[in-house]
């Protein structure tokens, strides 16, 4: 070839142009870590688990609200939709009951471990359902075994009664330094307060007196874990989850009571 070519009938100077070969698309690289493909489809697994308790907790709810016509989640609701969930999630189950006291209505939810929380409402009955399936959308209303442990004990305490039945509880979902605090209050004996700072001494914490205040304040089942029973220096209240008025009414019931000694008329 002598280099030219011929465009639109004129003779042109250059080399010969050829059209390149489109090459095929390159398929992605392997990931370098195949190990990580089993964390993926462990989280895609999760995740989908999680969708679907999410989607049977919605319909929960749904019904919760008059939506398919059921005002109240009985037992058999429960018995009934319990099977939906996977059997892992079955063994973990999170069951809750209510109880009415002096104090209002209170709601136990506890675990396959012990009980892990405390709730109060004093609007009603239907108010503290809504305000569990809240906190714990998968719950599901049936007294389970440790409720039948936590009765008598409520009823004992608000009798005044100073020997109460054992109630097994559930802080996993508590830091260390919480279940350290949350333990050592548990000691505190009926009928006697100690302040914030001696807590603070006793968990090995000095001068840490509002790090205890804030563990105190994220108890999960007050009454139980007798919060209450800790104040301020200044001897002054201070704070409790249920409100400072439930504090002193509280504490009313725990102090002792003194004979009065004297002739009668």
């Amino acid at each position: 070839m002598d280099g030219t070519t011929e465009i639109n009938g004129e003779i042109k100077e250059g080399y010969l142009w050829k059209k390149k070969k489109r090459k095929p698309p390159s398929r992605k690289r392997q990931h370098p870590h195949p190990p990580q493909k089993k964390r993926l489809k462990k989280r895609a697994k999760r995740k989908t688990e999680r969708l679907k308790d999410r989607k049977i907790a919605s319909g929960a709810t749904n019904r919760l609200n008059g939506k398919a016509g059921i005002t109240e989640m009985g037992s058999s609701f429960a018995v009934r939709d319990a099977g939906n969930f996977s059997r892992k999630r079955q063994r973990e189950a999170v069951l809750f009951s209510m109880i009415q006291s002096p104090l209002g209505w209170l709601g136990v939810v506890e675990t396959p471990k012990g009980v892990s929380a405390l709730l109060r409402e004093k609007r009603g009955r239907s108010a503290l359902r809504r305000k569990i399936l809240l906190r714990y959308p998968i719950a599901i209303e049936k007294r389970g075994i440790f409720f039948k442990k936590t009765e008598p004990f409520l009823r004992s305490y608000f009798k005044g009664r100073r020997t109460l039945p054992f109630v097994p509880l559930d802080l996993s979902s508590q830091t260390p330094f919480q279940k350290k605090v949350l333990s050592r209050v548990g000691q505190i004996p009926r009928g006697r307060v100690r302040t914030y700072r001696w807590l603070a001494q006793r968990v090995r914490c000095p001068g840490g007196y509002r790090a205890c205040g804030q563990a105190l304040h994220r108890n999960p089942a007050p009454l139980l874990i007798p919060c209450h029973r800790v104040v301020m220096t200044s001897k002054e209240m201070g704070g409790f989850v249920w409100g400072k008025e439930i504090k002193r009414r509280l504490l009313q019931i725990e102090a002792p009571r003194r004979k009065a000694h004297g002739r009668t008329p």
